[in-house]
């Protein structure tokens, strides 16, 4: 069994459904980046968004929003470039210009 969807209440007087899926023990959600449609691994522990190069190929990331060092899932220390979307939607929620990570990490 186990739980399949999130309700959330953001305003007190409508309530979201979030479907998800479980893979590889990540919760996984569909939306949408700049109108393309995206599944998105929920981490709690996530500072910002990381996507792989191919998200900048189909339009979903855009430009370049400079680099930052990071420690990767190798556990070594790399700089990594950022990119911006000017349009997210999961649910009924919708986020404009969010900056995310942009670089192919293996096991994600």
């Amino acid at each position: 069994a186990g739980i399949d969807r999130i309700d959330v209440n953001p305003t007190g007087d409508t309530v979201y459904t979030f479907p998800f899926h479980m893979d590889n023990k990540l919760m996984v959600f569909e939306g949408e980046i700049n109108g393309v449609p995206t599944q998105f691994a929920f981490d709690t522990g996530a500072g910002m968004g990381l996507a792989g190069e191919g998200f900048k190929a189909d339009g979903r990331f855009s430009g370049n929003a400079g680099k930052i060092k990071m420690r990767d899932s190798n556990n070594k220390v790399q700089k990594v470039k950022m990119a911006k979307s000017k349009h997210f939607k999961i649910g009924g929620f919708e986020f404009e210009d969010i900056k995310s990570l942009v670089v192919d990490m293996p096991f994600l």
